[in-house]
């Protein structure tokens, strides 16, 4: 008589166990997420937003008087002291040039009191944009050109409402 055929046996198994899946130990401290990154708006630079007052920037006849002068009174303040400031003086300087060439523009009618008006609005539009970026990227360290940008963006809105309710200068 033959032998019939082995039949397997579930309970006895020639295979070798297999591990068991573990998990990666998770680390004691809880990693930080990556801040995410948000895009700039468009126009705003990253230079920008970390010289949000840099001179070349204004353009606005007010906001370049209010500066000229902000800076005519630190100087003042300087020289009681016997102190110069060389940073200051060319900024003051920086600012009554870009001051002369718009209202040369202006009278030149290279750009008319329509063109100037225009300017100022996207101007405004673009430094909140800007006053934004400052704080949302700079936080703290950005206080002070924060206050001094909103400043700014305060006295050209001033200027816009002015220029719209006088009309054209004659």
């Amino acid at each position: 008589n033959p032998t019939p055929p082995a039949v397997p046996n579930p309970a006895v198994t020639t295979e070798k166990p297999k591990p068991a899946v573990t998990q990666k130990p998770k680390p004691a401290v809880a990693e930080k997420p990556k801040p995410k990154v948000r895009p700039l708006p468009p126009g705003v630079t990253m230079e920008e937003v970390k010289n949000p007052n840099d001179i070349m920037s204004y353009k606005s006849f007010d906001a370049l008087e209010d500066e000229i002068k902000a800076i005519e009174r630190k100087l003042r303040i300087l020289k009681r002291s016997g102190q110069a400031n060389k940073t200051l003086e060319q900024r003051k300087q920086q600012a009554e040039l870009i001051k002369d060439a718009a209202i040369l523009a202006v009278q030149e009618e290279k750009m008319s009191f329509a063109d100037y008006l225009d300017l100022l609005r996207l101007t405004i539009v673009h430094d909140e944009k800007l006053a934004e970026e400052v704080v949302a990227r700079r936080g703290e360290e950005g206080r002070k050109d924060h206050a001094k940008l909103v400043k700014r963006i305060e006295i050209m809105k001033a200027e816009l409402k002015g220029a719209e309710e006088q009309g054209e200068p004659e």
